[in-house]
């Protein structure tokens, strides 16, 4: 039954979501002085696009709580970046899971966050690489400034090589597990077909893990975690931007 569905009947909900031009809408949002179209009204094509950030942003909405939710992102990378599977990497070790640096140091031993974890989230033209996390409203500063040390250490330090060894078979396995499961596994071969436009064996995928180094998670880290490229949005009691704007750039 699969195996006859026609690319069209599945790839539209999927392709709405990350198509090209997705990465421009959420640019737009997120700098609303500089909407930017997503595709060439002429052709239809979507257009490249183009990053203006010159220095660090923040965004608060105010609101009376004893909670706050906080997002703390840089730009990441497309969805067919050869750098795709470092990315994968570096996620996990900054913010997958229970032995994630972010859980660690964050919730286990300071105590900062209710919750906190690391995603990057690609489009077909862009990415972006985020920690979430909510925190007591009296600890915000320490919390902050903890999460903007960690993204600077991925950048700054190695990877050292049992940290490496454990988040690759974190990952291994975590695919595993999704392959044994007929809609993971059916997802699994749609992603690659409707976003990369090509299928793919789990092998190749579990060697692509494999294969990433602590020099590339580096590299990549440099790449993208730069104090210009921050950006920082909080719900909470606050409502003093250059409070955290001193806490990125500290």
């Amino acid at each position: 039954m699969v195996a006859r569905q026609r690319r069209h009947a599945v790839a539209s909900p999927v392709e709405r979501h990350d198509q090209p031009g997705a990465g421009a809408v959420d640019l737009a949002i997120a700098h609303p002085h500089r909407a930017q179209e997503p595709a060439d009204r002429s052709t239809g094509d979507a257009l490249p696009v183009e990053v203006l950030q010159t220095e660090a942003r923040v965004r608060l909405a105010t609101r009376d709580s004893d909670q706050a939710h906080l997002r703390l992102g840089v730009r990441g990378i497309e969805t067919t970046s050869p750098d795709r599977y470092a990315m994968q990497v570096l996620t996990a070790i900054l913010g997958g899971g229970m032995s994630s640096r972010l859980f660690t140091e964050v919730r286990e031993r300071l105590g900062l966050a209710y919750y906190v974890y690391g995603y990057h989230q690609s489009y077909a033209d862009a990415g972006t690489l985020f920690a979430q996390a909510g925190v007591d409203t009296e600890r915000i500063d320490q919390a902050v400034s903890t999460i903007v040390k960690e993204f600077r250490t991925m950048a700054g330090e190695t990877v050292p090589a049992d940290e490496l060894r454990r988040c690759k078979n974190y990952l291994k396995g975590r695919l595993v597990l999704q392959l044994e499961d007929p809609r993971g596994l059916l997802m699994f071969g749609l992603r690659r077909e409707v976003l990369e436009n090509r299928l793919a064996e789990p092998e190749e995928l579990l060697d692509a893990i494999e294969a990433v180094t602590a020099e590339d998670i580096q590299r990549l880290a440099r790449q993208i975690v730069v104090d210009d490229g921050l950006n920082f949005a909080l719900v909470g009691p606050f409502d003093d931007h250059q409070r955290f704007l001193d806490l990125l750039a500290a």
